[in-house]
């Protein structure tokens, strides 16, 4: 977690004091780097759980689109009504004849 911007800034404001002691100086810079070093890593992490989020996100919609049409619409069910009519009444009229031609 970063830290809070009031410690940072009164963090910056002990370090523009002139007269403050070397040693102090260096811890001050220290706990920064550490907190610089803690905040890029946590950056890094989020943007690849972004990145592996946004991946999944294309996944699903691609699955949800491939689902939508796996729907049949009622004009697919009519003409498929149709055709399964119209088949079977040329079995009925079909005669042994016409088979052997």
């Amino acid at each position: 977690m970063p830290m809070e911007f009031d410690k940072y800034e009164g963090l910056v404001n002990e370090l523009l004091d002139p007269e403050l002691d070397h040693s102090r100086r260096t811890e001050i810079l220290t706990e920064m780097k550490q907190d610089y070093s803690a905040t890029i890593s946590e950056v890094g992490e989020l943007n690849t759980k972004v990145t592996d989020l946004d991946k999944k996100r294309l996944d699903l919609l691609d699955a949800n689109s491939k689902l939508f049409r796996q729907i049949p619409t009622s004009h697919t069910k009519t003409e498929e009504e149709k055709q399964k009519q119209a088949t079977e009444e040329r079995a009925k009229t079909l005669t042994i004849s016409d088979l052997e031609n």
